[in-house]
């Protein structure tokens, strides 16, 4: 289970019916669903089913961050045709998010390169010797 920060979940989910299942997509587009609930006793908004399969399936660890976005576009119809989006970016061991890159400890055959959100570094990625972006 995913606790959901209430502001987030308020803004972005309200339209969301409670118990319902929620379709994101990863950066690969594949479909990744997971149940919205509001539990009433805590008061906390959560994501249950399915959640486990994504954390397995991404090999989570603590310190890896999950990037939600909500991507906004109109079909032919001026239709709203709004999709989730679902990222992660993974906790490189050691290293802070504001960190400056140096090549000189970094492994011969890997390069940590600089993950950026809307100009903000957000953490590291591991590429291959070669293939930086």
């Amino acid at each position: 289970m995913f606790v959901i920060p209430r502001r987030y979940a308020i803004e972005y989910f309200l339209h969301i019916q409670h118990n319902d299942e929620m379709d994101f997509y990863d950066r690969s587009r594949k479909s990744w669903k997971f149940r919205f609930f509001y539990c009433q006793s805590s008061k906390k908004f959560i994501f249950t089913k399915g959640w486990y399969k994504f954390v397995k399936a991404e090999s989570l660890r603590a310190g890896d961050t999950i990037v939600f976005n909500l991507c906004e576009s109109k079909n032919g119809t001026n239709e709203n045709c709004n999709s989730f989006v679902i990222d992660v970016v993974k906790n490189v061991e050691g290293l802070s998010m504001d960190l400056a890159l140096n090549l000189d400890v970094v492994d011969v055959d890997a390069a940590l390169t600089p993950v950026f959100l809307f100009g903000k570094q957000i953490g590291w990625n591991k590429t291959k010797r070669g293939n930086e972006v």
